[in-house]
């Protein structure tokens, strides 16, 4: 009896055992069916994307094909009506006065100078507002607009009390 209740715990073993085999053998197959099938999507996919992307660049060489052929046109036009404005006159004299009070014939004025010495600084932020630079933006700000500065407002006023 001791000896069939071996036999027998062996067999359910083995019987188990084979069980868990086949379970683990359907287990694996399906899981490497998965990884083909997601394999060969991932593949059609980028396939698809390289595809989209050769006629992306296809288009955008017959676009620029196109733009540069414009461009040659556009450029040979623009230097065909070129203008030689050192040839003016009246140009010619404005530049040789502003020459001799100081100026380059860039239009480098004062106001000009100062402009860039203010943005050659670095910007700081939480710096405080001199007044200097309070009023130089408020002059500037009434110029965009069109109106008087606040200098020209009195000599305005003085001489509108005259009359």
């Amino acid at each position: 009896m001791r000896n069939k209740a071996i036999s027998d715990a062996k067999a359910f073993g083995d019987y188990q055992l084979e069980c868990v085999q086949k379970q683990y053998e359907l287990d694996s197959d399906a899981v490497e069916e998965e990884y083909q099938f997601e394999k060969q999507n991932l593949h059609d996919m980028m396939m698809a994307a390289i595809a989209e992307k050769k006629k992306q660049i296809v288009e955008d060489r017959d676009d620029i094909g196109e733009r540069s052929s414009e461009l040659a046109r556009e450029t040979a036009y623009r230097t065909a009506s070129k203008r030689n404005l050192r040839k003016r006159t009246a140009a010619g004299l404005e530049l040789q006065d502003r020459r001799s009070h100081g100026y380059s014939s860039r239009g480098d004025t004062p106001r000009r100078r100062a402009a860039a010495d203010r943005s050659s600084t670095p910007l700081r932020l939480d710096a405080p507002v001199t007044g200097k630079e309070e009023d130089e933006l408020e002059s500037e700000f009434l110029q965009l607009k069109g109106m008087n500065t606040p200098a020209n407002k009195k000599t305005n006023s003085a001489g509108a009390n005259r009359r």
